[in-house]
């Protein structure tokens, strides 16, 4: 049944009037009656007795006022409530980025968010596998490297490489630093391994320094820094994830003339024609600032 013939006899019904129904619904009078003589017709149903001088309702009609008058307002209502949450600058934000990713900039980009609109929060689940956006309900992802999933929308903020560095001290005992990828297999090499788009594959090559021969391989970029910063090996780590140890000479670059490809940091959104505004404002919020905070977490 089509909802606005019920909303039409309601109207009739509450105002007493076709012409004043005709007012509220802000539709021409003979749309009115036509839609209640239709909902009369689908019903099998006298709803109301009409007059030169009045309309009245019936038995079945005053029923059927009286149980789904309070539930139009109801929806009616919700609706409204509905449309105003799209359009608030308020609510839950739900977030996903690798777990390596950068938190110094997560973490600046929510803080200084929230500083304009405080009555945003966030929930963000970091992890290294990727998340099905629309189906975990997700409202953004921050992903690196080659996309699997096109269909959703999105916007590059940056790039990040894998280097290669390690612990002065360590490449002391070592006999100094090597001289070529093929010497880095006198080294212990710390590497990363997972299924995500940092494979090690991508920063050594596999048929030169067989992944086999790694000192140390984990899929935690944290524990691979804590290990060079100990002076373990040489580790392949993200250049942003480098950058502070690397400034106060905790680590130095190694082989610094190499460097991983460079892979694309993105920002992943839903692809529906209506998102939320408090979505729209945060994408646009963090396509403007990520440049440059990447930029300073990797120089």
């Amino acid at each position: 049944m089509d909802l606005n013939l019920l909303k039409s006899f309601l109207a009739v019904a509450e105002h007493g009037s076709f012409t004043q129904a005709a007012q509220r619904l802000k539709q021409p009078k003979s749309r009115v009656s036509r839609a209640t003589q239709r909902l009369e017709s689908e019903l099998g149903l006298q709803l109301l007795q009409r007059t030169t001088r009045q309309t009245r309702l019936t038995e079945a009609g005053l029923n059927l006022f009286q149980q789904n008058q309070p539930l139009l307002r109801r929806l009616e209502h919700n609706l409204q409530q509905a449309a105003e949450a799209h359009c608030a600058l308020s609510g839950t934000l739900h977030l996903t980025a690798p777990e390596d990713f950068p938190q110094a900039v997560l973490l600046h980009l929510m803080q200084r968010f929230r500083t304009q609109y405080p009555e945003i929060r966030f929930a963000l689940h970091l992890g290294n596998t990727y998340l099905d956006l629309i189906g975990q309900q997700l409202d953004l992802a921050f992903r690196i490297g080659q996309l699997e999933d096109t269909s959703l929308m999105q916007r590059v903020l940056g790039q990040v490489r894998l280097i290669l560095v390690a612990a002065p001290a360590y490449l002391d005992q070592a006999g100094g630093p090597p001289s070529d990828l093929a010497a880095l297999k006198n080294f212990a090499l710390l590497r990363f391994i997972n299924d995500n788009p940092y494979t090690a594959s991508s920063v050594l090559p596999e048929a030169l320094l067989p992944l086999s021969g790694s000192a140390f391989a984990c899929n935690q970029f944290s524990l691979l820094y804590q290990l060079a910063l100990s002076g373990q090996g040489i580790a392949t780590l993200p250049d942003f994830y480098a950058r502070e140890a690397l400034a106060s000479g905790q680590l130095v670059r190694v082989l610094p003339q190499w460097a991983g490809a460079p892979r694309n940091i993105h920002l992943l959104y839903p692809p529906t024609l209506s998102l939320p505004l408090r979505t729209r404002r945060l994408i646009d919020f963090v396509a403007e600032a990520s440049p440059a905070l990447l930029h300073s977490a990797s120089s």
